[in-house]
């Protein structure tokens, strides 16, 4: 205990001691930087008081100089022009990870049967999408997305909605300039749809600066994917795969692709796909105009092309003939038709162009009965036209087109004429004289009634008129007075 109490007030001496003796100066240590170059410029931040307290060295206006605006306005120029040339001219970087050898195993099934039978649809595209792509400055290796996206299937539906060869949104597509109407969804024409994809993809990698990014912002939205990268630290598709918001489709989008594009790539080796539908330069569609909306099913009796590759080379048209919206519309034709419907485009017969009525189906109306009204036969004709399935679903208020003249009508029409001229003229010549009249454009029962002194009822009676239309060509038997 003794030596505890005089060895604690040594202790204190000590430190009082210690405490009393004078503070040394303490010296500034001004750190000079070195001569080396350095390569990132985010490392190059030096504030402007570290600046101006370098005063000693030569360095100061080497500093200044690498840090000034224009500078660094010229090393992004360099850079973006430098990628440019990189992104026109080099194909796509296949990266071959675990995900992507999974869907090359996959795919490689069966010799590849899956990849022959989409490129059998859709091999006789590629060229024009190739040059729409090359157009648009994009890697031509991008065409094979609508593989992924509809196996190269025009009339392909998703669940969401989504239709055509690169699956667009009726919403999406309208904003990159596809018409959706009653008459014609071009998100199934395989040019105009490729043109607006590829407006889309190069809007997108414009945005992200990735091709990864902007496949998968293609599929799942940019705003989702934007949202992604801000919650993200590494701003990379394969460190956002990993977050359970992004849903699985997405995931293996891009590996998906990647597997596809390797398969294409080796097909010398593999040989799942015919060479000769991998050759880009053979085209053998043409494209004719034609003015007005025109019959399909006349243009092909006059081509001597069947309606059923007239409609498989343009999936786009809804209906039974060219849409009336457009003065000039391109129709797609096998090109050793080309010079003979050329021709035939020039000259096409007046008659056998559209013009429509709508009408509105009132309580008690048939299909057949209304065909019967307006003399538009067949009925399967005037079916197949409204996109009617069932012929006892017919609604109140449904409205209906009604094509003027068809060709299907024309025989009917001639033997009803016949029919009725026979009747009519042999039952009332007994007491009266009858002119035979042929219709002209323009002409009406009442304007036929005032010019031959006679009631439009006796005209209807004399020829057993249910209504009141008629068409030019008609033939009409009128009471002389």
């Amino acid at each position: 205990m003794l030596r505890q109490v005089k060895v604690f007030p040594i202790f204190l001496l000590v430190i009082f001691l210690f405490g009393c003796a004078p503070k040394t100066q303490q010296l500034k240590s001004i750190v000079i930087p070195s001569n080396k170059k350095q390569t990132s410029v985010k490392s190059k931040k030096i504030s402007e008081q570290s600046i101006k307290s370098i005063t000693n060295t030569n360095l100061h206006k080497d500093i200044v100089k690498e840090f000034k605006l224009d500078n660094k306005e010229e090393i992004k120029k360099e850079v973006y022009q430098v990628n440019d040339k990189l992104f026109v001219k080099q194909p796509i970087k296949i990266i071959l990870n675990e995900k992507v050898k999974r869907f090359i195993r996959l795919y490689s099934v069966k010799n590849g049967k899956w990849l022959y039978n989409a490129f059998k649809r859709g091999h006789k595209w590629l060229p024009y999408m190739r040059d729409i792509f090359k157009k648009y400055g994009l890697p031509e290796d991008l065409i094979y997305l609508s593989l992924i996206e509809s196996h190269f299937n025009f009339k392909a539906r998703s669940k969401a909605g989504a239709v055509g060869l690169w699956q667009f949104m009726k919403r999406t597509g309208k904003n990159y300039g596809l018409k959706i109407n009653w008459w014609i969804d071009e998100r199934k024409d395989p040019i105009k749809s490729t043109e607006a994809a590829a407006k889309y993809l190069k809007f997108l990698y414009d945005r992200f600066k990735s091709y990864d990014l902007a496949l998968a912002a293609y599929n799942a939205g940019e705003y989702k994917i934007i949202r992604l990268l801000k919650r993200s630290k590494k701003k990379t598709y394969w460190h956002i795969c990993k977050k359970r918001s992004l849903k699985r489709e997405t995931k293996a989008y891009v590996p998906n692709f990647y597997a596809v594009l390797y398969l294409i790539r080796n097909n010398n080796t593999l040989k799942y796909i015919p060479a000769q539908w991998l050759n880009y330069s053979k085209k053998d569609i043409s494209l004719v105009q034609i003015s007005k909306p025109y019959s399909l099913f006349r243009f092909a009796q006059e081509t001597n092309i069947s309606l059923n590759t007239l409609k498989k080379l343009n999936p786009e048209l809804l209906r039974f003939c060219t849409p009336p919206s457009y003065e000039n519309y391109i129709l797609k034709i096998p090109r050793k038709y080309e010079e003979k419907a050329i021709k035939i485009a020039k000259n096409i017969n007046h008659n056998y162009r559209f013009t429509f009525k709508q009408y509105r189906i009132r309580k008690g109306d048939t299909l057949i009965g209304i065909a019967r009204k307006f003399r538009v036969y067949p009925v399967s004709m005037l079916k197949k036209f409204n996109n009617i399935r069932n012929v006892h679903r017919l609604r109140i208020g449904q409205r209906i087109l009604l094509p003027y003249p068809e060709e299907y009508s024309v025989k009917y029409a001639k033997k009803r004429v016949k029919r009725r001229k026979k009747v009519t003229y042999y039952k009332k010549r007994k007491k009266y004289h009858y002119v035979k009249y042929k219709v002209k454009n323009g002409d009406n029962l009442w304007l036929l009634a005032k010019r031959f002194n006679v009631s439009v009822y006796e005209i209807k009676k004399s020829n057993r008129l249910k209504t009141k239309i008629i068409f030019p060509g008609d033939i009409l038997y009128i009471r002389k007075k």
